[in-house]
């Protein structure tokens, strides 16, 4: 494989800060800003899924910082999610509340979600892991995900 050019670099840096997402590793970065979830947040990153879902079924991983929001923007999300045919990564960062908490439900049954140290023990979190056990989990998940054998 070719190294990639400055050119190259330059354009997948100004997708991932202008864009939240980075199309070469299938990674969409979503964020709920100061004011919280919203419209565009929602309207972003369905877009960015649709994308990558165009170009082909592999796996995505969704990097999540999100406080909580508008619930109509957090389900349009959760339902793109559940709509996809790919199967997801879904890792947290800080806290995971509001509509922050139930999006990566979305991913239970389509691949794993990883939850964030401070999001508590129970409640909407309860179905994905911890980052404790994510170290191990995580090459076993994308492998096979991916058609490779452990």
């Amino acid at each position: 494989m070719n190294k990639p050019n400055r050119t190259q670099i330059y354009s997948a840096l100004s997708n991932w800060h202008d864009y939240g997402l980075l199309s070469q590793t299938r990674e969409i970065f979503l964020e709920s800003g100061d004011d919280g979830l919203g419209a565009k947040h929602a309207v972003e990153f369905i877009k960015n899924l649709l994308m990558l879902e165009s170009l082909n079924s592999n796996p995505v991983i969704v990097h999540q910082y999100n406080i909580g929001g508008d619930q109509n923007a957090g389900f349009a999300i959760y339902d793109a999610i559940k709509a996809s045919k790919c199967k997801f990564l879904f890792m947290c960062y800080g806290t995971a509340s509001s509509m922050g908490s139930i999006i990566p439900q979305a991913v239970i049954g389509k691949g794993v979600g990883v939850r964030p140290p401070h999001s508590g023990g129970g409640g909407y979190m309860r179905g994905l892991v911890r980052p404790a056990e994510q170290q191990n989990s995580l090459y076993r998940t994308l492998r096979p995900l991916n058609g490779q054998k452990n």
